[in-house]
C-alpha cells in the first residue's frame, strides 16, 4: 500500500541523502589533500527481510547504502578516502523507544528473535564506530559490519 510519494521519500533520505554527503567530504578531503574517512549508516535491513513489518523501501533504501558504500571505497581508494559502513540491528534511539512505547508487543517480539536477549543501545556502536575511523582500521574498506545481537545470523 506504500505510495510512490512515500518510497520516494525514503529513498532520498536513506539513499541520495547518503550520496550526497558523501560527495561533499570527498570534496572536501580531496581539497584538503590528506585523505579522510568515510563512515556510512546502513542497517541490517540490508541483508534481511525483518518481520513482521513491511518495509521494502527501508531495506532497499539500506541495501544501496551498502553498494554505494562499495562502489565508493573502490573508486576513492586511490584518493586515500576510505569508505566503510556500519549495519545496526535493532538500537534504542530515542526514535525506536517512542515507536516501541507505541507497539510493545512488537518490541517484544524482535526482543524475543534477537539472541543476545535484548535491542541495543547507541552506546553499543561507539567502538566499532572509533575502530573503523581511526588509522587500526587503514586495510578495511568497501565493508558494510553488522552489530545485531546475532540477528541476522539465525
Amino acid at each position: 500500500d506504500a505510495s510512490k510519494e512515500s518510497w520516494q521519500r525514503v529513498i532520498d533520505v536513506n539513499l541520495t541523502g547518503t550520496f550526497l554527503c558523501c560527495q561533499a567530504l570527498a570534496r572536501a578531503c580531496t581539497a584538503a589533500g590528506n585523505g579522510g574517512v568515510i563512515l556510512n549508516v546502513s542497517s541490517m535491513s540490508a541483508q534481511i527481510v525483518n518481520v513482521p513489518q513491511h518495509q521494502a523501501s527501508y531495506n532497499v533504501s539500506k541495501a544501496g547504502v551498502d553498494m554505494l558504500t562499495k562502489s565508493l571505497a573502490v573508486e576513492w581508494a586511490p584518493l586515500g578516502i576510505r569508505v566503510n559502513a556500519i549495519a545496526p540491528g535493532y538500537m534504542l534511539s530515542e526514535m525506536t523507544r517512542q515507536f516501541t512505547a507505541s507497539n510493545p508487543e512488537l518490541a517484544e517480539q524482535w526482543r524475543k528473535m534477537i539472541p543476545a536477549g535484548r535491542m541495543g543501545e547507541p552506546a553499543d556502536l561507539e567502538a566499532l564506530v572509533v575502530f573503523l575511523c581511526s588509522a587500526r582500521s587503514s586495510y578495511l574498506m568497501g565493508q558494510s559490519v553488522v552489530i545485531d545481537g546475532a540477528y541476522t545470523v539465525v
